[in-house]
């Protein structure tokens, strides 16, 4: 209201223009007037309910499988979902139908599990995937850098396998002086371009690795945390499966996974009392409950 009448303070003063302002306003304060109206042009056209549940199905299938890459596109399916539901079912009998080919416990579930995320969850579960994107960017850090010492090793024992034939002594003056099987293979076996690019190639290496090693007491505690989060996945969900599987056929492998769960799982770190293991593996089955636990900055012990 305060928008329109600082809006018409600004026409002029004609009955016209006032009348449109007027009829504007009654039009937008009406609720759902956008949306009704829109429904109502809609069905005009041949085939709609088809192309609405087609549109319905898109959408659902889409937020079901997490297929939206960017958040923004997520969020554009959650505010036109309901939007199609509500332009599908303009009447009781037609909501039926489109309910009844697309499974209203579908809809309930998606909006169920968007409610029940609170700002802390979206929080937790945004830190832990930075602490895991981190976690891999180290790994991948060193397998560069190991990468780069491969590279080296392979190109001095290439030349260790290859001393040089014309090796000189640093004196050439002196007669007596002779070459030793060491200077054959270092000295005297590279030339300038290779050992400008060796000692380039280990600056780098010795570079890297000291800003890597500088940076380990700020990203140590997420490493750690990523790693026990991984680790306790491992032991706490996926080992247990493999119990269930192995407990009946393979005694002796089952035991071996038993005590590898025993010594590596974190029970002080569970969300969730774990089950008795005699009775988890008797049950069976892969109904397995998925274990909850909080991810602890704590390292793997010497056992682990």
């Amino acid at each position: 209201k305060g928008t329109f009448t600082q809006v018409s303070s600004q026409w002029q003063d004609t009955d016209s223009m006032r009348e449109e302002l007027d009829d504007l306003q009654i039009f937008l304060s009406t609720r759902w007037a956008i949306l009704l109206n829109i429904q109502v042009e809609l069905f005009r056209v041949n085939n709609i309910e088809d192309i609405l549940q087609m549109l319905i199905v898109f959408c659902v299938e889409s937020l079901e499988i997490d297929s939206a890459l960017l958040f923004s596109e997520r969020h554009a399916l959650l505010r036109v979902l309901p939007v199609l539901v509500v332009l599908a079912t303009s009447s009781e009998k037609e909501g039926d139908t489109i309910l009844k080919k697309i499974k209203i416990s579908r809809l309930i579930n998606i909006f169920k599990l968007l409610l029940l995320k609170s700002s802390q969850s979206i929080d937790l579960e945004r830190n832990r995937e930075v602490k895991c994107n981190l976690y891999g960017m180290v790994v991948e850090g060193f397998q560069i850098l190991s990468r780069w010492i491969g590279h080296v090793w392979e190109q001095c024992a290439w030349k260790f396998s290859r001393p040089s034939k014309d090796a000189v002594p640093l004196d050439p003056d002196d007669l007596s002086a002779t070459v030793s099987d060491y200077e054959k293979v270092v000295r005297c076996n590279y030339s300038y371009e290779e050992r400008r690019a060796m000692v380039e190639l280990t600056s780098h290496i010795k570079g890297i690795g000291a800003m890597m090693q500088r940076s380990e007491t700020v990203i140590a505690d997420a490493l750690w945390e990523a790693i026990h989060a991984e680790v306790q996945d491992f032991v706490q969900n996926k080992l247990a499966t493999m119990l269930r599987t192995t407990f009946k056929k393979k005694k002796d492998l089952s035991r071996i996974l038993s005590d590898m769960r025993t010594i590596a799982a974190d029970w002080m770190a569970n969300t969730i009392r774990p089950e008795s293991e005699q009775n988890a593996l008797r049950r069976g089955g892969d109904d397995s409950t998925v274990v909850s636990f909080q991810p602890r900055p704590v390292a793997p012990t010497a056992a682990q």
